[in-house]
């Protein structure tokens, strides 16, 4: 079972290689369903040099207790501590994106046009608070995805392409 599942994923990598974005993780461990939990870097790592964005020191401030993991299924039987190259579809990077920024960006836009017709202070009030509500569901929404990913119930799921030497 395991080999089709990496004999499928070899085959939709070759076959769609410019939508496929890869990264390379380390496993830092694998439970008894041979799931492997990983750890990714935060960013491009470019942070201190020249035409960095220093994206990964804003993450230290606002996400300082988030863990960077998460569970991909081990079809390479990689073990703990090896580096393995993983991959995963472009298009979901890309909605993922329109819905993290634009989702809140929009509910802010409305929520002061609609508070607008109360007044100044409301449109503050309702533009905020209509981006807050918005990502309190896209936090509710990350967690139902998260368990459908997890139990294999997405197409929207990272894999293993190979381990990196």
């Amino acid at each position: 079972m395991q080999n089709n599942i990496q004999n499928n994923i070899q085959n939709n990598i070759q076959n769609n290689n410019e939508n496929i974005i890869e990264t390379v993780v380390k496993i830092i461990a694998i439970d008894t369903n041979n799931f492997a939990e990983v750890q990714a870097q935060n960013g491009c790592g470019k942070c201190h040099t020249k035409g960095g964005c220093g994206g990964n020191n804003l993450s230290r401030i606002f996400c300082s207790n988030a863990k960077n993991t998460m569970k991909i299924a081990n079809t390479l039987n990689a073990k703990i501590g090896d580096f393995v190259i993983i991959g995963f579809d472009k298009n979901t990077l890309q909605n993922s994106a329109n819905l993290l920024y634009g989702l809140p960006l929009l509910a802010l836009i409305f929520g002061a046009l609609f508070g607008n017709i109360f007044g100044e202070v409301f449109a503050i009030l309702f533009g905020f608070l209509a981006m807050f509500i918005t990502f309190i569901l896209l936090k509710i929404s990350k967690k139902n995805n998260q368990n459908l990913v997890e139990n294999g119930q997405s197409n929207q799921k990272p894999f293993m392409i190979k381990i990196s030497t």
